[in-house]
């Protein structure tokens, strides 16, 4: 409530609101050690896996257990 008479201007802004991206990278494998599997990502424009791959498919032979993650971006987005 403006009881001293001030008066303010009104500005209008326009926002874009992105969505965040569904990224997937296929279910949980089992594989035998040194065994080469490839991960394909998909949902977004861009990926970062965790071993700093930054492709959608990265090809890995792991020796021992091991987890893999992938960030994936769209519009700035991140999932």
């Amino acid at each position: 409530i403006i009881t001293d008479g001030t008066a303010f201007d009104t500005i209008s802004k326009s926002i874009t609101v992105n969505s965040i991206p569904l990224v997937n990278a296929g279910d949980n494998d089992t594989i035998c050690s040194g065994n080469i599997i490839t991960f394909t990502a998909s949902g977004a424009n861009s990926y970062s896996w965790s071993n700093n791959q930054t492709t959608a498919s990265i090809s890995v032979a792991p020796t021992t257990n091991t987890t893999y993650s992938v960030t994936g971006t769209s519009n700035g987005c991140s999932a």
